[in-house]
């Protein structure tokens, strides 16, 4: 039997510029993590040997101390591991990062970044790994058409079990666009008789069909419901028998997408945080909020948010559908006579308007209301 582990998409050293105040420096450490998460993987299920297809780092520019620090990793790895570069560190870059000294040097000799096509023989003989790296970032076509059923005959017997490692599409693939690059035909694994076909591009897991997986990237990096934060376990017990897949989460981020319909009332909105947020120091969240608020409430909210923001490892919230409509009661509270009173009144009419105008005057009012309530 032939037992490894399918990875892809760690994209290594991705900046997550979206996050605030250099807290995507938590998202790069889970991602490094990740290899330590294999390697451990590995020891319990006794691997033969572990494959990266592709986009181990998320780009040439990566600094050294993380490239030294992967390629560390990687050699802690009990067990054989084969790299192909994907579109984000393809091989033909010539200031690549798999050729920096920072990586070379402390990469373990169990670890290989593979260049080029040829077969790749395992487990004395009784594996063979067809590589199909990218050089270039786009690659005309399909990566994956010079594996035929004939290709690598000569390198292994005919017990071998045939592995296939790419990186690319097989969304649309066939399709008449002019341009298509980094695809893969997705009946690769039947037309080739492979025993399997490891996929990387796709950051979700995805099976394909029965001999051909996307493992995903295995920390989640978007907001995204696509089965991303997994590693699979493949076994295959011979040449033609049908490969028995396990996803292993290994994930430590979370990553969450929330609807919620306010109605002049937070409560939902707190219980919904208080009960699903477990470790928020490792939790992403993204709002998307619905309803109308009046001032009150609006002031709330923007405490709760503002709390939960200085918890959570990132807070996004779309209140673009929320609106905030001031009550009579709060109108009157700001002021009953004068100026203030005069001032009111004609951003009270303002909201009652189209536009930018509207927005503004209920903001104008919202910060009035703040104001006098303190």
């Amino acid at each position: 039997m032939i037992k490894f582990l399918h990875t892809a998409d760690l994209q290594l050293g991705k900046a997550f510029r979206d996050i605030l105040h250099d807290r995507g420096s938590r998202l790069r450490e889970f991602r490094l993590e990740s290899i330590d998460k294999i390697a451990q993987l590995a020891r319990t299920h006794h691997v033969d040997f572990v494959l990266v297809a592709g986009d181990l780092f998320d780009a040439h520019t990566v600094d050294g101390h993380t490239a030294s620090r992967a390629a560390a990793a990687l050699s802690a790895i009990p067990a054989p591991v084969l790299i192909i570069p994907g579109n984000h560190d393809h091989g033909g870059d010539p200031t690549s990062i798999f050729n920096r000294h920072s990586f070379k040097s402390s990469l373990g000799a169990n670890v290989r970044v593979v260049t080029s096509t040829d077969p790749i023989v395992l487990c004395d003989g009784r594996a063979v790994v067809f590589p199909c790296p990218l050089m270039q970032r786009h690659v005309l076509g399909d990566t994956t058409a010079h594996i035929t059923k004939q290709f690598g005959s000569d390198a292994a017997d005919a017990t071998a079990v045939r592995i296939g490692l790419a990186h690319g599409g097989v969304v649309n693939f066939g399709a008449e666009e002019e341009g298509a690059t980094n695809q893969i035909n997705p009946e690769r694994a039947r037309e080739a008789d492979l025993d399997y076909l490891a996929l990387g591009d796709w950051h979700g897991t995805l099976k394909i069909n029965d001999r051909t997986w996307y493992s995903g990237t295995p920390e989640p990096d978007r907001f995204k419901n696509n089965q991303s934060g997994n590693v699979l376990l493949v076994e295959i017990h011979g040449r033609g028998a049908a490969p028995a897949v396990t996803t292993i989460p290994v994930a430590q981020a979370r990553w969450i997408e929330h609807n919620a319909l306010l109605n002049d009332d937070i409560g939902s909105l707190r219980s919904w945080l208080d009960n699903t947020i477990q470790a928020a120091d490792r939790t992403l969240v993204k709002f998307s909020l619905e309803g109308s608020l009046s001032l009150t409430t609006t002031n709330q909210l923007e405490t709760l948010l503002g709390q939960w923001a200085e918890k959570l490892l990132h807070l996004r919230h779309d209140d673009a559908n929320l609106a905030r409509i001031p009550t009579e009661a709060e109108l009157d509270a700001i002021a009953a006579e004068g100026p203030l009173k005069s001032a009111v009144d004609k951003l009270r009419n303002l909201t009652n308007g189209p536009g930018q105008p509207a927005a503004d005057a209920t903001l104008a009012l919202r910060l009035l209301h703040r104001l006098v309530s303190e």
